[in-house]
């Protein structure tokens, strides 16, 4: 490992041990894999890219065993939710909402530089991110579901926290 990632991994740990003192309130730790995972919350340092991932759970995608027409439906609502006019049209702060296929679920993932972001700017943004991740887990992802499988319009109009 080099001395920039050992740097980025040092001050990724440092954020993901002061959200979790600060706004989670449990303690956090990244382990030798350089992540820390739990139901609903993952945080990952990306050696390669220097960055830190944090990933929120949205939906469930299904079962080991679901036939492959229920599958091709989640690949579909996967799609949508790339899609500008669809899933672009929802808030996401720099994130992507996206299928993970084997784990089955949809996840809010966004990056962060370490290196560049103070530990209260972290706390600040790690806050706002989880708002967007509830809106998305309560409301946002069904709705995009509903669009995709021709049950509702698309919004003609961004969907934001403050615009719902």
């Amino acid at each position: 490992m080099s001395e920039l990632n050992k740097q980025a991994l040092e001050a990724a740990s440092e954020l993901v041990s002061y959200v979790g003192d600060t706004v989670v309130g449990i303690n956090l730790e990244l382990d030798e894999n350089h992540q820390y995972q739990n139901n609903v919350l993952s945080f990952r340092f990306n050696p390669e890219t220097n960055r830190l991932e944090v990933s929120h759970y949205v939906a469930a995608a299904g079962l080991p065993d679901d036939p492959p027409k229920l599958v091709q439906r989640f690949k579909m609502v996967d799609t949508a939710l790339q899609d500008p006019a669809i899933g672009g049209m929802y808030e996401m702060d720099g994130g992507k909402v996206h299928l993970v296929e084997e784990k089955r679920v949809f996840e809010y993932t966004k990056e962060y530089d370490p290196l560049t972001i103070s530990k209260q700017d972290f706390r600040k943004q790690f806050q706002y991110y989880l708002k967007i991740a509830q809106a998305w887990s309560d409301r946002w992802y069904l709705q995009v579901a509903r669009i995709t499988h021709g049950k509702r319009e698309a919004p003609s109009a961004p969907v934001t926290l403050n615009n719902p």
